[in-house]
């Protein structure tokens, strides 16, 4: 095997035996790549942290999370029809209370989120958690 650092965040499993009779560690789930993560001073929020709060809600058409510092965040949302004020408001205090005053949180509805080339949208892009994990 060549080894490589290609920068996946994962849950190691519990220990034991696999029922094919292979010892060797396993993973029980995995969170993403490091650039996908948002790194805080004491906790780290993960992609699914934030599909949790996104989905269902109306008029949501597409959102990234864009850490720039430590202490700031992007919210960009690209809206649609059933998208409200009370919908803005609910989505920028649900990120307060996740980053619990330790970053700046700006929320952006006027932006299209670029799609890279390899058609894989990210759900967080930071500057930040490559350096610090």
């Amino acid at each position: 095997f060549i080894r490589y650092e290609i920068g996946d965040l994962a849950v190691m499993g519990q220990p034991g035996d696999c029922a094919c009779g292979v010892r060797l560690p396993r993973l029980q789930r995995l969170e993403g790549r490091i650039a996908d993560v948002v790194v805080l001073r004491d906790r780290v929020l993960t992609a699914p942290n934030f599909a949790t709060l996104f989905s269902d809600k109306p008029g949501i058409c597409a959102y990234q999370i864009r850490q720039h510092s430590i202490d700031e965040l992007e919210v960009i949302m690209e809206t649609g029809d059933g998208f409200t004020q009370d919908t803005r408001r609910y989505i920028a205090e649900a990120i307060e209370v996740m980053v619990a005053g330790q970053a700046r949180v700006s929320i952006v509805t006027d932006r299209k989120i670029q799609v890279p080339q390899s058609g894989k949208r990210r759900f967080v892009v930071s500057s930040v958690s490559a350096g610090r994990i």
